[in-house]
């Protein structure tokens, strides 16, 4: 390797080949031979006089120190991020880079959290999780010169199905005379590890069998919960106390991890008086 340097840089220990910008350093340029590579980042450095005149230009040994190799940064995204089991998560990390000028991302290692892992050159998989459960999936990139990330890139996956239940139906006003309708409200909550789509909410008299109205559902993401009313038209009701229970998902459309608790445990008694007042 022969390296052009100013005549007034021949003998001493240190020589930089180019500034921060990269200009050459070229000056009555001599040529010299780099003998070896020396300490990371510190320049063309001189190490020691052979047996010609150092002012010369020739005869010295040297040696040149390429800048450290600066680690990548690992970006990952992924989508869906929840769903039930068989869900297909298409991963990307194409948003991850390498700090150094000329350097890029050779590698893509992605550990997907259920004992399932791969690398290759290219930033996007899919991967299917077929269990229940919450995975950590992460992902480790490696540059053209072997450096590898070291930032947590991590995305969470929660596998799993929506469970829909009902609360105790409520109502302000819980005397009425017959032909009065009267507003029922339940709260229904996603107790499950998915998001629920869309349902239908049931309200019954007297058990569950008798049907006395359904009122369209909106979806509802895990953890969160949705109130329900139903306008409740009391004609040709029985005088008399009746008890009101309401329903998550009466259509059944939703497929939950408990098919067995949508009804509420406790049901709301509203007494029906006489006739309304006309």
């Amino acid at each position: 390797i022969t390296a052009n340097v100013p005549l007034s840089g021949i003998g001493n220990p240190t020589i930089p080949i180019t500034d921060v910008n990269g200009t050459p350093a070229v000056s009555n340029p001599y040529g010299l031979t780099i003998a070896g590579e020396g300490v990371l980042g510190s320049g063309l450095v001189y190490t020691s006089p052979m047996d010609r005149a150092p002012n010369s230009g020739y005869g010295q040994k040297w040696a040149v120190c390429p800048p450290p190799n600066n680690p990548p940064t690992a970006v990952l995204t992924a989508n869906p991020t929840s769903g039930p089991p068989g869900l297909i998560v298409n991963f990307d990390g194409s948003g991850s880079y390498d700090p150094d000028s000329g350097d890029s991302i050779a590698s893509y290692s992605f550990n997907f959290g259920d004992g399932s892992m791969t690398t290759q050159p290219t930033p996007t998989v899919s991967h299917t999780y077929n269990t229940a459960g919450t995975y950590a999936a992460t992902l480790t990139v490696t540059d053209t010169h072997g450096a590898k990330s070291a930032n947590a890139a991590e995305v969470t996956i929660t596998v799993g199905l929506p469970d829909l239940v009902a609360a105790t139906p409520t109502a302000k006003n819980t005397q009425a005379k017959q032909g009065q309708k009267i507003p029922i409200t339940v709260r229904i909550s996603n107790n499950g590890t998915a998001d629920a789509g869309v349902s239908y909410t049931g309200f019954t008299m007297d058990g569950i069998t008798t049907l006395i109205g359904q009122v369209y559902t909106a979806a509802i993401p895990h953890g969160s919960y949705l109130d329900v009313t139903l306008n409740w038209n009391t004609a040709g009701v029985k005088k008399g106390s009746h008890n009101i229970y309401a329903i998550a998902d009466y259509e059944k459309q939703v497929p939950e991890s408990n098919e067995d608790n949508n009804t509420s445990s406790t049901p709301l008694t509203i007494n029906i008086q006489g006739n309304q007042t006309r």
